[in-house]
């Protein structure tokens, strides 16, 4: 977002950022809520079963900002996070006929409250939510479904916006949302997230010298945080399994007891320290089976890295024959062959086409460029 909006102004668009933990730097930064207010927010969604109604004088004051900068475009992200109140801020879009961008990171805005549903094969948001299998998931409700009405409600605020487009991080997504409340906006297109590539590339590093992995082949697995959503089950299972000079390497916070086989670094927000790893690593596992686009996938491609993915939603966007390899199943036998097959062929085999294909599909100049076009021409229908 912060990478948007300094594009922006270095373009001479004028930008504003808005949300709940930023510090007040300057007048581009506009900080809504404050820490109580979000605490009552999510204590009140959990009680009630409603995300995005609570927030009230704290999406009004927000407003008022929104006068005095009076923008032509507003672009959406993550609004499901206990500091904002949809309708009231839907309303106001609705009735200034402010262009509005929905950018899916997720699924929240089409469903009633869930931010994936593919592993429970769910197709209520299609017709209309109701009696959800993951009430105590996601946006967590402990007593009752409001999913029909949040999902009326969502409905009814897109179909009052008549400047509405909608930016889908990935063509999985986009295929959704066309089969969604969404349908009916202006323009729905997919850009893809940007990688930076001048930051992502094969970086030299002590890495394997400083975890001993100097005759191992890496198996690299990377999330901010781990969970059986991001296939942690199938990365212990599998480095249980492994040959004695492979080894699988988990970034991310974890919670869970690990292997002593698995190498664990904890979550880091290091550009420079994520590439020196990715750029040591054989191989990257994607084991979640629910993405809507897979960053962590994608710049590890940029370093050069081949991947193998299992063929759910966004994952098979990111990897072909030349750059990794895309499993049916995410079983043991058939990562272990896909392991085996990658290793005999050699990483130099993939990664000149997994730089390639990043350079095609995340570069950062093409797709603000796009997202620029893709404002202008809604701002102007």
């Amino acid at each position: 977002m912060f990478e948007l909006h300094n594009h922006f102004l270095n373009h001479g668009i004028d930008s504003y950022v808005a949300g709940p933990f930023f510090e007040k730097g300057n007048d581009k930064i506009i900080k809504i809520g404050n820490r109580l207010d979000w605490k009552f927010h999510a204590l009140f969604s959990r009680i009630f079963g409603l995300q995005g109604y609570y927030s009230k004088g704290a999406t009004k004051r927000f407003i008022k900002k929104i006068k005095i900068i009076n923008p032509d475009a507003i672009i959406l992200r993550n609004i499901h996070a206990n500091y904002i109140n949809l309708k009231i801020l839907f309303n106001y879009l609705n009735n200034q006929n402010i262009s509005t961008i929905i950018n899916l990171d997720d699924c929240w805005y089409f469903t009633g409250k869930c931010v994936h549903y593919t592993l429970y094969e769910c197709c209520r948001w299609k017709t209309g939510c109701h009696n959800c299998p993951k009430l105590k998931m996601d946006n967590i409700s402990w007593f009752f479904d409001r999913t029909r009405r949040m999902w009326n409600d969502k409905k009814e605020l897109y179909s009052n916006n008549k400047k509405l487009g909608v930016i889908g991080v990935s063509n999985w997504i986009v295929a959704e949302a066309t089969q969604s409340i969404l349908s009916k906006a202006k323009s729905i297109k997919c850009i893809y997230n940007w990688i930076d590539l001048n930051a992502f590339k094969p970086t030299p590093s002590e890495f394997r010298d400083e975890y001993g992995l100097v005759d191992k082949f890496v198996i690299l697995c990377v999330a901010s945080s781990w969970s059986e959503k991001k296939g942690l089950s199938s990365i212990i299972d599998l480095s249980n399994n492994l040959d004695n000079n492979q080894i699988v390497v988990m970034v991310g916070d974890c919670k869970e007891s690990l292997p002593k086989n698995i190498i664990h670094i904890p979550s880091t927000s290091s550009v420079d320290e994520l590439a020196k790893i990715y750029s040591s690593a054989d191989v990257f596992l994607q084991a979640s089976r629910e993405e809507s686009f897979g960053k962590v996938a994608a710049e590890a491609l940029s370093c050069g890295v081949p991947l193998i993915t299992v063929d759910s939603t966004a994952n098979k966007e990111l990897v072909t024959k030349k750059t990794g390899i895309l499993l049916e199943d995410l079983n043991l036998e058939n990562l272990k062959k896909a392991i085996l097959e990658i290793q005999g062929k050699g990483k130099k085999f993939y990664s000149d086409e997994c730089m390639r294909f990043s350079r095609e599909h995340f570069d950062y100049n093409k797709l603000t460029s796009e997202l620029i076009d893709f404002i202008s021409d809604l701002c102007n229908k």
